[in-house]
């Protein structure tokens, strides 16, 4: 096996730990352990993903937007169903201000054209008045998703 496998490996198996805290229902353990992954896998845009979504759970707008910039300008592309599908939950909760900085900022990278052009839609429908809607409920609860 390869280093860059070996790599890869022991990525997903810290990454599987870091959700574990999560499905467990204690993201105050889950936080620390991205934030580590972070720091040892430098490359990998999945725990800024977490991050910014845990930070977003917490109230905490300023390092939401941190890290969902941060997963953007590491790979736009590989970042970008989870950063709009993070945009959009945004909106839902009336932030509409913070989902457009984000929607900014993958209109911006180095985006295919083709998602370009989906993302400069949806920053379109986030800066359009919505009807707000919540359930109250976790968008896909059982993987354990953003809620």
């Amino acid at each position: 096996m390869s280093q860059a496998q070996d790599s890869l490996k022991a990525f997903r198996s810290a990454f599987t730990q870091c959700e574990d805290w999560i499905q467990r229902g204690k993201p105050e353990r889950a936080y620390p352990c991205y934030l580590e992954l972070r720091k040892q896998y430098p490359n990998q845009i999945k725990p800024l993903i977490r991050l910014a979504e845990l930070a977003y759970q917490q109230k905490d707008k300023a390092y939401a937007l941190l890290f969902a910039n941060e997963a953007v300008d590491k790979d736009p592309t590989a970042s970008y169903a989870a950063i709009t599908h993070l945009a959009k939950r945004m909106q839902d909760l009336g932030d509409d201000t913070l989902a457009m900085k984000i929607m900014n900022r993958l209109l911006v990278s180095n985006l295919d054209s083709a998602k370009r052009i989906r993302t400069e839609e949806t920053r379109k429908n986030v800066s359009a008045p919505t009807n707000r809607r919540s359930s109250g409920r976790c968008s896909t609860p059982k993987s354990g998703r953003f809620c």
